[in-house]
């Protein structure tokens, strides 16, 4: 589930009515599915597993279609991932997503993050079949 249905929801309307959902439709299909990431913290399960060190951000992503919240510390100076990807469940009966959504999350972070290290939270990810888009309207870390 979404981290913020209610912000996604608000976004979605702000987009259709500019046009941009429509448009976007048209190009690539029906929006099937939905991501949005956030920040957040390492799970206190996993604290002696992963240590965040100074200057790592949590990335968390969530889908409106997955019960499962997947995470990834990266340093945004450096560019770089500096911890294996997890995953948190949700729901007691949520299942884990898929590889190519642990992928998908992995490449919006890197398409989002600007060289200089700065990029905008939360990011909101509208999936069709034949494409996806990412707007950021929120202010920058």
């Amino acid at each position: 589930m979404l981290a913020d249905k209610e912000k996604f929801s608000h976004i979605e309307k702000e987009l259709t009515k500019e046009g941009v959902i429509n448009k976007f439709e048209k190009e690539t299909g029906v929006i099937k599915g939905r991501m949005m990431i956030t920040l957040g913290d390492v799970p206190k399960s996993l604290g002696n597993e992963i240590k965040r060190e100074e200057g790592d951000v949590a990335f968390i992503g969530t889908f409106d279609f997955c019960d499962s919240a997947v995470g990834i510390l990266f340093d945004p100076k450096k560019m770089d991932f500096t911890s294996p990807l997890w995953v948190s469940l949700q729901t007691d009966y949520a299942m884990k997503p898929q590889q190519e959504w642990c992928d998908f999350f992995v490449h919006t972070i890197i398409k989002n993050v600007k060289g200089n290290g700065t990029f905008s939270i939360p990011m909101y990810t509208f999936i069709a079949d034949n494409g996806s888009f990412t707007v950021a309207p929120e202010k920058s870390e």
